[in-house]
């Protein structure tokens, strides 16, 4: 069904306030496919979009939100594969330094800045959503968001040599099998989400690091570097993707 770029809008805004508030993704869509025909039918009446969802997109987004029930199980589901996804792309990164070891400090830090980021990027969406940003502003609001985790990140590593906690060595072989399970983890969670942003992110983060090692810089400073040159790799990636994306909607 052909909609005004108003109602498509609306509807887009709509499918990523109900994402990022947790709701279960079949009853989302079959919500927007009631609320498209809805519009449909309302334009070719020649009625606005206000007339559907009243005066205040916000108030009608969260008046569905608050109808629907958080699916926990879906999300729990998402959230330990991005917490894994995570911390494979950590692995790959760690590799570079030798066999793995890992401290209990270091897992549960990175576990609670996984789950800490993602709460702040949904609570980012929707806020985005339900209000008319122009392109710049939500770039400004979304810049601290995705500069926060590399920030934490960065602190967890020096707080984790300034304190000693339980750690787990894997030794070079156990290593190696960790990296291929790594390896193969971040395929199938791309082959299953269709897209390969946790591969290209892997390879933003492991080679600005590989390459900075040939370096005579302090590790310090390797770190700080290469986080900035990751941030600007993946950054300019999301840049032309969107822009890739927009030019296949509008065609």
């Amino acid at each position: 069904m052909k909609l005004s770029k108003e109602s498509e809008k609306f509807i887009g805004d709509l499918r990523v306030y109900l994402f990022s508030s947790g709701k279960n993704e079949t009853e989302t869509e079959e919500i927007i496919d009631q609320l498209i025909v809805h519009l449909h039918e309302a334009e070719k009446d020649g009625k606005s979009i206000e007339q559907v969802v009243g005066s205040s997109p916000e108030e009608y987004m969260a008046m569905i939100s608050e109808e629907m029930e958080i699916d926990y199980k879906q999300w729990s589901k998402y959230a330990a594969l991005i917490i894994f996804g995570s911390f494979a792309i950590k692995i790959f990164t760690d590799l570079l330094n030798g066999p793995l070891s890992y401290s209990m400090l270091a897992i549960s830090g990175h576990v609670v800045i996984t789950l800490l980021s993602l709460g702040l990027i949904f609570s980012i969406f929707r806020l985005i959503a339900t209000k008319d940003f122009k392109e710049r502003t939500q770039f400004m609001l979304i810049l601290p968001i995705v500069l926060l985790p590399i920030a934490l990140f960065v602190g967890l590593i020096f707080l984790d040599r300034a304190i000693e906690t339980p750690t787990i060595h894997f030794g070079s072989v156990g290593s190696t099998i960790i990296g291929i399970l790594a390896a193969l983890l971040l395929i199938a969670i791309s082959i299953w989400a269709k897209v390969w942003i946790l591969v290209i992110i892997t390879l933003a983060l492991v080679l600005p690091t590989l390459i900075l090692q040939f370096t005579n810089l302090s590790e310090e400073i390797r770190i700080a570097t290469g986080s900035l040159i990751s941030f600007v790799a993946i950054l300019i990636y999301t840049i032309f993707n969107n822009q890739d994306e927009t030019k296949k909607e509008d065609h």
